[in-house]
């Protein structure tokens, strides 16, 4: 799914895993999240599968945004729909993974739909449409053969009324936490480590106002900082600003050792970053994405339960954030990874 990054970084765990049980593997994607994942896996042959993608308004929220382009995202569907059709037919496809792409379900096929929200979040003013939109999703979840739910069905888990409100689709389960962290990579740069990383993702125009907002702030701070600015497609240049470095991308293994030896994170509330955050045990302060009631959600229900520090953009205070932070504990939330492993196993069988 094209809204950002969180979508295809998750996949690449599950791709890894896929290709140790032998799989021959095509990718199919559209724009940032080809190029993240054309970059981790430059050995497999991958397919342009457009999408229709939404740019985030400075007012409007986003799902009055998705209702006056519903025409446009039905017609989307229909389209990523029939091209399945032509690629199967020309491949000769066994199984298709679906991560969020309503259109990806072959009658002739076995498919896979992910998603980590059954239940759609909707505004207050508009929440009488949560439910009816539920159902709608659960009809479309029943095309494929089965559903996985990147969560757990616990109390410990990260979804909350995303996937835990209504009453799950008949051929949905839970597959435990999906993060690129979870694969055995060694953790190691040549880069000394930085006090504050930030990770910037998501459609624009926000995903820049944000990182003007922060760069602004962290001058101010006057501490060693990498903006990682969520650019996959760009070539990878170090640009010193002070004592901030930006980059537009960084490789999993990169990533992953400047969270660890960073003193701060600052990101998104997008639910790929805190799968991989609870991972890696390391708390942040997340800052939801503006009128995208999923990140909204997940902000406020990450800070009520104390695992992460939520802050509005427009109220956004750097210093007082990390101020919390260090009051914070680290977010250790056991995390069963035996539950995709038993999907993979029986791959043939369990759809």
């Amino acid at each position: 799914m094209d809204w950002g990054l969180g979508h295809a970084s998750r996949d690449i765990y599950l791709i890894h895993k896929l290709k140790e049980k032998g799989y021959n593997i095509i990718i199919g994607a559209d724009n940032l999240p080809l190029a993240l994942l054309r970059k981790e896996f430059p050995e497999l042959p991958w397919i342009k599968f457009p999408s229709f993608t939404l740019r985030y308004s400075k007012q409007t929220p986003l799902a009055l945004k998705i209702f006056f382009n519903l025409p446009e995202i039905l017609i989307s569907i229909l389209r990523e729909h029939q091209k399945l059709k032509q690629v199967i037919q020309r491949h000769n496809i066994d199984f298709v993974i679906s991560d969020n792409r309503f259109g990806l379900w072959n009658r002739k096929t076995k498919s896979i739909y992910i998603t980590h929200q059954i239940n759609i979040k909707f505004p207050k003013v508009l929440s009488t449409f949560e439910y009816p939109a539920y159902l709608i999703h659960k009809a479309i979840i029943r095309r494929y053969g089965l559903c996985w739910i990147p969560d757990e069905e616990t109390e410990s888990n990260l979804s909350g009324e995303l996937s835990h409100k209504y009453p799950l689709p008949s051929n949905a389960v839970f597959i435990g936490v999906m993060s690129r962290f979870l694969l055995k990579v060694n953790s190691k740069s040549n880069n000394p480590p930085y006090e504050i990383v930030v990770i910037l993702s998501g459609p624009e125009p926000q995903r820049t106002i944000l990182e003007e907002k922060i760069l602004g702030q962290l001058q101010q701070l006057n501490k060693k900082s990498l903006v990682v600015r969520g650019k996959p497609g760009i070539k990878t240049i170090s640009n010193e600003w002070g004592r901030i470095t930006k980059v537009s991308h960084l490789s999993p293994e990169d990533l992953k050792f400047h969270i660890l030896h960073s003193d701060f994170v600052i990101c998104r509330s997008g639910y790929s970053i805190i799968m991989d955050l609870v991972v890696l045990g390391k708390p942040a302060l997340i800052i939801p994405t503006p009128g995208q009631t999923e990140q909204e959600y997940l902000g406020n229900y990450m800070n009520s339960r104390k695992l992460f520090i939520c802050m509005e953009q427009g109220q956004l205070d750097i210093k007082k954030g990390l101020e919390k932070l260090k009051k914070l504990k680290s977010p250790t939330i056991k995390h069963n990874t035996t539950l995709l492993e038993k999907q993979l196993e029986n791959l043939e069988t369990v759809i």
